[in-house]
């Protein structure tokens, strides 16, 4: 289980016209190019659904396995887990992890 103090670091926010980005600071320097391929990707993934969002998606991005084990919520995960459904939203390892 991880300390409060570890969880809390998942504080920063990066907004676009379609995600809100969760992140710690030490992702900080990889935050735009995250926000750029996901803003990049969205048309292509509403299309193939067939599916538009009426919301911003909300990404967690986690810098470490731990923290993302518990951005998920759901107990231990195998260690090559890099993502997930959470409740409120789409947990991800962060691409420096």
């Amino acid at each position: 289980m991880l300390k409060q103090e570890e969880t809390d670091n998942v504080k920063l926010k990066k907004e676009t016209d379609h995600f809100t980005i969760l992140y710690c600071e030490t992702d900080s320097s990889c935050i735009e190019n995250v926000a750029d391929i996901l803003e990049s990707s969205y048309k292509s993934i509403t299309e193939n659904l067939k599916e538009g969002l009426e919301e911003k998606l909300v990404i967690g991005l986690y810098p470490n396995h731990d923290s993302l084990t518990e951005g998920l919520g759901i107990g231990d995960i195998p260690e090559w887990v890099r993502g997930g459904l959470a409740k409120d939203k789409i947990a991800i390892a962060s691409p420096l992890f």
